[in-house]
């Protein structure tokens, strides 16, 4: 199979003049960022340094060995936060996570990093910049805002850190609305490979435990509220309220026409909407 270089250029490492321009663009409060070692992070990453990141569309992570993390500002003063573990590996593993209990889990939530690491391969973690817009929402699905879309960034930060690193192949996991997300990014990143367990597939059609509201009437008053202005008990039965958003809240119509990338065998594990 091709790997991501036959597709974004990709070399297998970087050079001594490429990596000095990316350790230099990676500068947090006037210092340059120093990863450290993978084995002594944990889920909430809070010794491993952050590196501030002024414009989203210019990611350039380090390529040295080792973890460091990343936090970016989008509109909204939403914090796209990113965690890679770069341990050499050809492959990178892409992590998202699913509804969060905010009096379980602190925010920013790396999902899966202990069980990810002892498999020996690089591994990128996004925390869902959606739970900071209010503390009651459960999932977000990584979907952003009306006005932001996430799933591009998305897709361009694990692009770029594959370069970084010189990762040749991506594989996208998560469960449940981190299932959805996994799906959707990988959509648009050629060759990735998508591991989705339990996803939901259409998040208009999701019933929270198979026959709540809840979770979408949450994410809509809260998250989205310009999709219901009236809130989301005035929506007429019949009435699809994420049609305005096309494909970003769906992965059945994202995959209505063919993709690069290899989702086989996943959906077949979502073909009910719970």
């Amino acid at each position: 199979m091709p790997g991501l270089d036959d597709h974004f250029n990709l070399g297998c490492g970087t050079g001594p003049r490429l990596a000095h321009r990316l350790r230099a663009s990676c500068v947090s409060g006037g210092q340059s960022v120093t990863p450290i070692p993978n084995q002594v992070v944990d889920e909430l990453a809070g010794l491993v340094p952050v590196c501030d990141v002024d414009d989203v569309v210019k990611f350039e992570p380090s390529p040295l060995p080792g973890a460091t993390r990343y936090k970016c500002e989008l509109a909204s003063a939403l914090p796209l936060e990113a965690l890679l573990l770069n341990a050499q590996s050809d492959t990178l593993v892409v992590s998202f996570h699913g509804a969060l209990n905010r009096e379980t889990y602190e925010l920013p939530r790396f999902e899966r990093l202990k069980s990810l690491r002892e498999t020996g391969f690089s591994s990128l973690y996004f925390a869902d910049p959606g739970f900071h817009q209010d503390p009651r929402l459960q999932p977000t699905w990584f979907a952003g805002t009306v006005d932001v879309d996430l799933y591009p960034l998305l897709a361009d930060w694990t692009i770029s850190a594959a370069r970084s690193i010189g990762a040749r192949r991506v594989i996208f996991s998560g469960s449940c609305g981190g299932g959805f997300a996994a799906l959707q990014v990988s959509a648009l990143v050629p060759q990735s490979f998508a591991l989705a367990f339990n996803p939901q597939t259409a998040i208009s059609k999701y019933l929270d435990g198979g026959s709540s509201y809840g979770a979408q009437r949450g994410f809509v008053d809260l998250a989205m509220p310009s999709l219901a202005p009236n809130g989301f008990g005035s929506l007429e039965s019949d009435v699809d309220w994420a049609a305005p958003l096309g494909d970003r809240l769906t992965v059945l119509q994202r995959y209505s026409v063919p993709r690069g990338n290899q989702p086989d065998g996943v959906l077949r594990c979502a073909e009910k909407d719970n």
